[in-house]
């Protein structure tokens, strides 16, 4: 069993976020940077003992579309994940969901959301140097939580927020990530 962590972060607030769950998980994890602009998906593994966080910033209520089709193209083998969503301190709004949705597409078994907040990447004022140490302690606690889910063969699916169908897309430069 390996903890992996797949996380697009072209900021570094969603990694930051990712990086303090995961210390909940394990200290030794595989990081998969899916805003590489060299990302193979040929030459990522999972197994379906595997424990997964995967990881993505919303911007305007939805996560970019470029991580969703790397997402998407990830072979999940039925490996159990958390997915969680970055947001400036403004909404998440469908972010969780489709995130859930996407990860469900590519084979993985969806356990639990979490919405975590990160400075905003447009306008740094607010949520400034968020995550903080008290994020890190309340990242850590859902991190055990949610471990303790996985190996227990839990799931908290149900009380993901988010609507069907999505909220539309308006343009906005993050949308052409």
């Amino acid at each position: 069993m390996a903890y992996k962590e797949l996380v697009f972060s072209p900021t570094g607030g969603t990694k930051k976020a990712a990086d303090m769950f995961m210390s909940g998980w394990s200290d030794e994890i595989e990081v998969v940077d899916l805003s590489a602009k060299d990302f193979n998906c040929s030459e990522i593994f999972m197994a379906k003992e595997d424990s997964v966080l995967i990881a993505m910033p919303c911007f305007g209520g939805r996560v970019p579309s470029v991580a969703v089709e790397r997402l998407k193209m990830i072979a999940g083998s039925e490996a159990p994940c958390v997915v969680m969503c970055v947001y400036g301190n403004r909404a998440c709004e469908d972010g969780l969901v489709e995130m859930a949705d996407a990860a469900k597409e590519a084979g993985f078994t969806v356990v639990a959301g979490i919405a975590a907040i990160a400075q905003h990447s447009i306008m740094p004022q607010f949520a400034t140097g968020r995550p903080d140490a008290l994020d890190l302690e309340h990242l850590q606690e859902f991190a055990r939580t949610t471990k303790k889910m996985i190996e227990e063969g839990k799931d908290a699916t149900e009380a993901i927020p988010g609507n069907r169908p999505y909220k539309k897309v308006t343009l906005c430069l993050w949308c052409l990530l």
